[in-house]
């Protein structure tokens, strides 16, 4: 069998820095060994710069490629929602060859896999035979009780285009607290799926109106003609609203996380804690970071030093290119490291590596320079252990 040697200054593994290691792999790229450079042998292709697996994209809208540009910035959470709504429509080959071009750009910024959130089956195709790893969550709204089993029944076909079309791993997920009723999270939850996605206290508008039924979120559903009589604040807010399908679900991950409080990221980690049992020590619940979608959109970037010090894993996304310039995950964990100083690159790497593979269930295949997996490997260049402002990425397999 033919093997690579791969060494850099360091070799980032997933979850440590690591000096003098070399990399074996197969010619295809099959993790064989990370070694130490003294029991390396000859052949060492020396490189300059840290070793990496490839990135993990855990939240995306690649549906909404078309929109780049489109939204101007800072509109704030209902506008840019209204934007996205009533303007997404466009012709179907215009929106395939903006997502094809989307899906590209993302393999060449490093990305690996993909958490892709589809309303639709645009794009099933064009995805099939493409260099990453998708999990599709197909993301169901109706925040009507009388509509939830017509908007479930919609997802269940679009979950049969996707297994004809694609195959691969897929959920039913809501899609937002203010966007989906209870009945439909309970439905949602009956579906016993693995692992799934929400988008999760994202402005002060969704928290306004789950605990008070005030602001501008009124005039979103004034402006889709629904009536929310019915509705009635929740006393204890967003998760007030989403507890039983918190309890229910095995693995959530809980997208944007803006304006989490100490005493909400509590109950998560009580609700966390209590899903471990002796036989394993997963995870329950997943923080997931898309912090130039926040800064894009005019949403409160989260508060990274009491998240990353809560003890549940952090992951990234690239939301889409209607809320962001680019769909890149190293862009992301500059804007992390460069809004909030200090914070070790040792951890935003195991963010955007490791941990989203375990929030996306690849964890066997990806995320680390394990045995056995092809994580892909990347390059970092230009970037020291403190920052990774002028940092690239280069894609080596």
């Amino acid at each position: 069998m033919a093997y690579k040697k791969l060494q850099g200054d360091q070799l980032f593994d997933g979850v440590r820095l690591h000096r003098n290691k070399v990399l074996i792999t197969t010619a295809a790229g099959t993790i064989i060994d990370v070694v130490p450079a003294e029991d390396a042998g000859e052949d060492v292709a020396r490189h300059s710069g840290w070793l990496c697996p490839g990135f993990v994209n855990v939240h995306c809208h690649t549906e909404l490629s078309h929109l780049e540009g489109s939204i101007p910035r800072g509109l704030g959470m209902v506008p840019f929602l209204q934007q996205v709504m009533f303007g997404r429509a466009a012709e179907v080959p215009h929106i395939e060859r903006c997502m094809s071009n989307a899906v590209a750009a993302m393999y060449q910024n490093g990305i690996e896999a993909v958490g892709d959130i589809c309303n639709t089956s645009q794009g099933f195709a064009i995805k099939a035979p493409s260099n990453l790893h998708f999990h599709h969550f197909l993301e169901t709204s109706g925040f009507v009780p009388a509509t939830a089993s017509d908007r479930l029944q919609n997802m269940l076909h679009l979950q049969q285009q996707l297994a004809h079309t694609f195959g691969g791993s897929y959920s039913l997920v809501p899609h937002a607290p203010y966007s989906v009723s209870q009945r439909l999270l309970q439905l949602l939850a009956n579906q016993g799926q693995a692992i799934c996605s929400i988008h999760h206290q994202e402005s002060a508008a969704e928290l306004e109106f789950m605990g008070h039924k005030t602001g501008p979120m009124l005039n979103l559903f004034a402006s889709l003609g629904i009536s929310i009589n019915f509705f009635e604040p929740v006393a204890d807010g967003v998760l007030g609203w989403l507890m039983p399908y918190l309890r229910q679900t095995q693995q959530l991950i809980l997208v944007h996380n803006c304006l989490l409080s100490a005493s909400d990221l509590a109950v998560l980690q009580t609700l966390d804690q209590a899903g471990k049992t002796t036989a394993t020590n997963a995870h329950k619940f997943y923080l997931c970071l898309c912090p130039n979608a926040n800064i894009y959109i005019g949403n409160p970037l989260p508060n990274l030093p009491m998240l990353s010090g809560s003890g549940l894993p952090i992951c990234v996304g690239t939301d889409s290119l209607a809320s962001n310039s680019k769909l890149c995950i190293w862009s992301e964990l500059q804007t992390l490291q460069a809004r909030y100083p200090g914070t070790p690159t040792q951890d935003l790497l195991q963010w955007g590596t490791s941990n989203g593979a375990l929030a996306l269930g690849m964890e066997q295949q990806l995320g680390s320079f394990a045995p056995g997996k092809k994580p892909g490997i990347l390059l970092l260049q230009q970037l020291d252990e403190h920052n990774l402002q002028q940092g690239q990425v280069q894609r080596l397999a």
